[in-house]
């Protein structure tokens, strides 16, 4: 590969992971809406296609807290 090519893929890789970051930013000030307007009924159905194992994790220090 030369060094363009990897330039270019470096900078493909970054445009992508600027537009996933804005994405992210979008859906979190909608589900703050959704918070504030007590309508939390698309967060519960996106939340189920998060596997159980990442869940929990990201429960984890929560758990811990609360024993």
């Amino acid at each position: 590969m030369t060094n363009v090519e990897r330039i270019a893929e470096l900078a493909a890789t970054s445009v992508e992971s600027v537009n996933d970051l804005l994405l992210v930013s979008k859906i979190i000030k909608k589900m703050q809406r959704d918070f504030d307007n007590q309508d939390v009924s698309a967060i519960e159905r996106l939340l189920m296609f998060i596997p159980i194992k990442h869940l929990e994790s990201f429960l984890e220090e929560d758990i811990h807290d609360e024993t």
